[in-house]
């Protein structure tokens, strides 16, 4: 009798002390978590941080308050070298990022003061199809690829800066496959762009996913204002920008073209990514992770996702969108200096 209660004595310790070590690692969150967003608000980037960050607080210990912040720059670069140089505002700041940042660092032409590698990953949202689009047909009833190659009149793109994706996706359509376009500087995120497009400042843009359509611009969409031309079908083709849009995977006639346009169209697999500041602790990154995939498990999530987007959610855990990035450094020079040479802007002469 005196042997089992010793045992049961240990016993009764043990689980103390289980429980004691689970409450705390799961110490409520007092502080308020900021969800950065490398873009202005109402974009793309911005209506999906938002629609997560509304679900978040739960997911946490705690239910903190969850706060989204804006810092738009250089397609996300300008709030990437801030998180990357300075300490987190909190414990728990996360971002919400365009990966074509990573690549200006990769290419490495262009001063910035991040490593890609150096972040710390949480997941990527969903996976979605990207596009390019003209306003009403560019005013020549533009519906192709092929339309636009052939077009008389220059088609004017809108981006934020040569480092943007807005600026790399035509230049590439332009300098590989011999679009008739050309790019304008100083438009911040498809709102922008898309703003000016309706205005008639400008006639194209790319960058605009099936979602941010859906979720952002679905007016113009309905009206028949967006011509999208081509859609840049790197994982996976979608039905919605109909049968005149060319795939861009049928004008790559050679591998060294489809190994160009596989870097620098391929990070649309991480439509929705999210990482934290490498000075972030650790624990407080495991924390993160295990809340972006319980809240992308919510059947609320989801359902809003399905509703505001009409897409489902196929969401990367942090893992495998840290691995994406490695493979994605290590992309031989080869690869990356064709990549760099075919987005560039003509020289000023």
């Amino acid at each position: 009798m005196k042997k089992l209660l010793v045992i049961a004595g240990i016993l009764l310790a043990a689980t103390s002390a289980h429980a004691m070590g689970s409450k705390k690692a799961a110490q409520p969150i007092k502080e308020t978590v900021n969800v950065w967003v490398g873009f202005g608000v109402g974009g793309g980037y911005d209506t999906a941080a938002r629609t997560f960050a509304k679900h978040l607080p739960k997911h946490l210990p705690g239910n903190p308050t969850v706060v989204v912040r804006n810092k738009p720059g250089a397609g996300s670069a300008k709030l990437l070298n801030s998180l990357y140089t300075n300490s987190p505002t909190t414990g728990y700041d996360i971002a919400f990022f365009h990966p074509g940042a990573m690549q200006i660092a990769i290419y490495g032409k262009r001063k910035v003061n991040f490593k890609p590698e150096g972040f710390q990953y949480i997941g990527n949202m969903y996976t979605d199809v990207n596009s390019c689009v003209v306003w009403k047909g560019a005013g020549q009833n533009i519906k192709t690829f092929a339309d636009l190659k052939n077009s008389k009149s220059t088609v004017f793109f809108g981006a934020g800066s040569p480092v943007s994706a807005m600026s790399s996706y035509p230049l590439f359509l332009k300098n590989a496959l011999g679009a008739n376009l050309k790019v304008i500087y100083g438009y911040r995120g498809t709102r922008q762009t898309v703003k000016a497009m309706a205005s008639k400042e400008l006639q194209g843009s790319c960058g605009l996913f099936e979602s941010s359509i859906l979720g952002s611009y679905k007016n113009y969409w309905d009206d028949g204002d967006m011509n999208p031309f081509i859609q840049l079908d790197v994982k996976k083709k979608t039905n919605f920008f109909g049968p005149d849009a060319t795939l861009l995977s049928s004008l790559l006639p050679t591998d060294k073209l489809k190994q160009a346009s596989q870097f620098v169209f391929g990070i649309d697999i991480l439509t929705r990514p999210i990482l934290a500041p490498p000075k972030l602790p650790k624990a407080n990154v495991a924390i993160l992770r295990k809340a972006f995939t319980d809240t992308m498990n919510d059947p609320e999530l989801k359902a809003e996702i399905k509703k505001r987007f009409l897409i489902d959610a196929d969401p990367l855990d942090g893992e495998a969108v840290q691995q994406f990035i490695v493979d994605m450094v290590n992309t031989p020079q080869s690869i990356v200096d064709e990549a760099w040479k075919l987005t560039q802007p003509p020289k000023r002469k």
